[in-house]
């Protein structure tokens, strides 16, 4: 038999039913609020997807504040978990000054609880009084350690002043290393993180590109005598200690690590080079965060 027509759903004042049309409202409302959401996240996120491994570029050092903050803090959460405490290297430059900005977006993060955890250490030293404006020590305790500062409370290891030469002050500072680290020679001590930078010629620490200490090998801390940047006497973590940490990373900010950086890229992805022209490939493992200026025209933000 015909079955009589359903009847349209009739509301109490005799009209038809708003529930449909309220429900699709609702659902095109719930679906731009989720599309704008969307677009101002991806609009508004501090890396590129495609860089969000081993390369992360920013568009600017305040932008990079944040995560380089919360990936130190987390490196240092695992060491003092599983450790105790937390060793880590830190070089000069502009490093200092940006980590202690890091650590101040990052404040609260578990890892920066306990600032007497951490103990650091210099991935290179200029070897000269350690109140000298171009010690790395000083640098960091103006920035990092001192009173009132991201990390005050922090053990520092600076070199010893009275060093008579450049290679006694390695010996010794390879020694207090080791002594911090529990390793005996010839063991590769090894730190928690070290954090890096590079220099327009593709140096890090004071390991200088065609330098014969690229190749050294049996010392943990080796002597220069004849930096080609000034001052000319220093000490520097050797490679085989770079690549033993159980973390490395790369902080870079300004253009004119644009194009080192772009051969280090190149290098780390395949390209062929001279081992020896870019020291800081030569830490393959290692994660890089840069702002756009030295990301250059090689990775965008």
């Amino acid at each position: 038999r015909d079955r009589p027509p359903r009847p349209s759903p009739i509301t109490a004042g005799g009209g038809q039913s708003a529930a449909p049309t309220a429900t699709r409202s609702a659902l095109v409302a719930c679906a731009l609020a989720c599309s704008a959401a969307f677009l101002w996240n991806q609009a508004n996120r501090p890396m590129a997807a495609a860089d969000a491994g081993q390369f992360r570029v920013f568009a600017d050092a305040a932008a990079m504040a944040g995560p380089l903050g919360a990936y130190v803090a987390a490196k240092a959460a695992e060491a003092i978990s599983a450790r105790g405490k937390f060793v880590v290297a830190v070089s000069g430059g502009s490093l200092p000054k940006n980590l202690a900005a890091a650590l101040v977006a990052a404040k609260g993060a578990e890892g920066l609880a306990d600032a007497s955890a951490w103990t650091i250490v210099y991935a290179d030293e200029r070897v000269v009084p350690l109140d000298d404006p171009d010690s790395n020590h000083k640098a960091v305790l103006d920035t990092l350690t001192g009173a009132g500062a991201p990390l005050e409370g922090a053990t520092t290891v600076p070199i010893d002043p009275s060093s008579t030469s450049a290679a006694q002050c390695a010996e010794r500072y390879e020694a207090e290393l080791r002594r911090i680290t529990g390793s005996a020679a010839p063991a590769v001590p090894v730190l928690d993180l070290v954090l890096l930078g590079m220099g327009p010629d593709g140096h890090t620490a004071s390991l200088f590109p065609g330098h014969a200490l690229l190749s050294e090998a049996a010392a943990a801390v080796a002597a220069i005598e004849d930096s080609p940047k000034p001052p000319p006497r220093r000490v520097t973590l050797t490679l085989p200690v770079l690549r033993a940490a159980r973390a490395s990373a790369f902080v870079c900010t300004g253009g004119s690590k644009a194009e080192a950086f772009a051969s280090v890229h190149a290098t780390l992805k395949g390209g062929a080079s001279d081992p020896d022209s870019l020291p800081s490939a030569r830490v393959p493992d290692a994660t890089w965060f840069l702002d756009a200026p030295a990301a250059g025209s090689t990775l965008a933000v």
